[in-house]
């Protein structure tokens, strides 16, 4: 099974929609998510509830985040080492 390549989504790749989001990648969903979070946050919230969003804000940025790391890990060149078998010698 092949993975979609990730990448930074900009301005105008962004999905104004969470639905749209979801139809195009977890990456996008997540930054969805995060931007709806974020501008709740903005607007102002009842205090009871700040705390909870705080918290999912940070669980969805951290997400994307790893998301980030794995496609920078995955992008990294890792040469295979030729083994050869050891005949006891070279000591």
């Amino acid at each position: 099974m092949s993975r979609k390549k990730l990448h930074v989504v900009s301005d105008d790749e962004r999905p104004q929609e969470i639905l749209a989001a979801a139809q195009v990648s977890e990456r996008a969903l997540l930054v969805a998510l995060r931007d709806k979070l974020a501008g709740h946050l903005d607007d102002g919230v009842p205090p009871h509830v700040i705390a909870r969003l705080v918290a999912e804000l940070r669980d969805v940025d951290r997400s994307i985040r790893v998301l980030d790391r794995w496609e920078a890990e995955e992008d990294s060149v890792v040469v295979p080492l030729e083994v050869e078998p050891w005949d006891g010698t070279g000591y």
